[in-house]
């Protein structure tokens, strides 16, 4: 599985540089840390999404999935919260931008 994911990953990533160019750290004053917190939400939106899809039209399946479903939620919710803790570290130690620089 993680092998999958590690190619996928790297598709994207490809994908991405064909779009948009080769990634440059040095020049791209892209908020990496936001656009994941940003993304995370969509994963956690989504999750939902699928927990009352699941709920309406198979509640027989949701039966046999909601406690793999609420355990994989929590791990998701934790995930955030870790990434926002990092973000505030990085802040506190004077990574990124201020909001005067954005503009």
């Amino acid at each position: 599985m993680k092998e999958k994911i590690k190619i996928d990953a790297d598709r994207r990533y490809q994908d991405g540089e064909a779009k948009y160019g080769v990634f440059d750290p040095f020049t791209d004053l892209s908020d990496f840390l936001q656009k994941g917190y940003e993304e995370g939400l969509d994963w956690l939106n989504y999750y939902e999404m699928f927990m009352l899809q699941v709920i309406r039209q198979r509640p027989d399946i949701w039966e046999k999935i909601k406690k793999d479903y609420y355990v994989r939620r929590n791990i998701l919710m934790e995930l955030l919260k870790m990434h926002l803790e990092l973000t505030q570290k990085a802040k506190e130690l004077g990574y990124g931008r201020s909001e005067k620089d954005k503009m």
